[in-house]
């Protein structure tokens, strides 16, 4: 069976599980670096999908939103950024964040480490990665990467949608 399909019914799966939860998305990444831009381009398209109140777009300073997202008091956090997992481009993966392991900065383009962010929120949070292609300075998203990005879109706003006070 093809692992993308595969990723996309653990990740409809764990959204129904959702139902009830204050969820908030938070789209991240740099909109000047190609594929970079996946995290923005899904939280983007899930605002025009009716979740405007639950999504936060903060690029590539996601520090800046942790007083907005705790004043949405969120039961979960998901955090949708760019990876590089050496999957094939869009290839999607989720991971529940850790928190307090934060005694080494890791390796990341954020200013603090999402460890530390998840701490600071307290609350249950997830990555909802994409795999890149291309994160060249002033190259557009791929077509493998939007795709996925719209896929990620039309099933998260369907899933959160159906349970949420938007």
């Amino acid at each position: 069976m093809d692992e993308s399909k595969d990723a996309f019914r653990e990740l409809e799966r764990f959204l129904e599980g959702l139902r009830g939860k204050n969820t908030v998305i938070v789209g991240l990444g740099n909109t000047l670096r190609g594929d970079d831009a996946a995290g923005i381009l899904v939280a983007k398209l899930l605002t025009r999908k009716g979740l405007k109140k639950k999504v936060i777009v903060a690029g590539p300073h996601p520090e800046l939103y942790i007083k907005r997202i705790s004043e949405l008091k969120p039961d979960i956090v998901i955090f949708i950024d760019a990876i590089d997992a050496g999957l094939a481009p869009g290839a999607i993966t989720l991971s529940e964040l850790p928190r307090g392991e934060f005694r080494r900065a890791p390796v990341t383009t954020h200013a603090l480490p999402l460890s530390l962010i998840v701490e600071m929120l307290g609350v249950k949070s997830y990555i909802l990665g994409i795999q890149v292609e291309n994160t060249e300075f002033n190259a557009k998203i791929t077509r493998e990467v939007r795709k996925s990005c719209q896929r990620l879109a039309e099933l998260i706003a369907e899933k959160l949608n159906a349970s949420c006070d938007c």
